[in-house]
């Protein structure tokens, strides 16, 4: 029972089919290869151009890394150690996507600027125009995540601090949600020219993996 509580196993198809089209649309948007036509009604290019699959991602993202949080919210048993957390997290992103940047540096020698360099190594790279696609179109999405893993732990901290519990809990999260939201939309109204790093921001994907947390909470 315990080894079926850590593990939801319906999630991994889930995740399998987020990847699967997460490849297709970077295959077909970027490789030029034509996804064309229609599958039972679905317009396949449309699709994959959607960026469904990234959503999908984020949420699952939401849902199962605050699994451990909320049942110490609910029970008060330190269910998870945070540098632990951070230590699973770590081990997951950082070898593999240091390995493609090594790989980068290799392949691109001085053509890459150290500053975009430095701002990839410390998942920063999202944050200036400059770095935002330098190096890889799909790197963005490395650093929105790790911003991501680096926020959860705060989200439940507040909420201690604050003493939500259950339905309490759940409503302020949502509350966190629409406030990301409505401060994203506020930030693109003003600012004349946004551009990519506020339109692509981590700000502008965090309703999405609160609202994966507060699905996390009904699992």
């Amino acid at each position: 029972m315990a080894a079926e509580r850590r593990h939801i196993a319906g999630m991994e198809g889930l995740r399998a089919l987020a990847c699967l089209v997460v490849f297709g649309s970077n295959a077909h948007h970027m490789m030029g290869l034509d996804f064309a036509g229609r599958l039972w009604g679905l317009d396949v290019a449309y699709f994959l151009e959607s960026s469904v699959g990234v959503l999908v991602l984020i949420v699952l993202s939401g849902a199962l890394l605050s699994l451990p949080f909320w049942s110490r919210l609910d029970t008060g048993v330190p269910a998870i150690s945070i540098p632990t957390y951070a230590a699973r997290r770590a081990v997951r992103i950082v070898p593999a996507y240091y390995a493609c940047l090594l790989a980068f540096v290799v392949l691109g020698g001085s053509a890459i600027p150290i500053p975009d360099l430095i701002a990839h190594a410390l998942f920063v790279n999202n944050f200036r125009p400059a770095s935002f696609y330098s190096i890889s179109q799909q790197f963005w999405t490395i650093g929105m995540f790790v911003q991501f893993y680096v926020t959860l732990p705060f989200v439940f901290l507040l909420l201690e601090v604050v003493g939500a519990r259950g339905t309490r809990a759940v409503a302020f999260v949502v509350g966190l949600a629409f406030g990301a939201y409505a401060l994203h939309c506020l930030v693109m109204t003003t600012l004349t020219d946004p551009g990519i790093v506020a339109s692509h921001s981590t700000l502008a994907h965090l309703p999405i993996f609160l609202f994966g947390a507060i699905a996390g909470r009904f699992l």
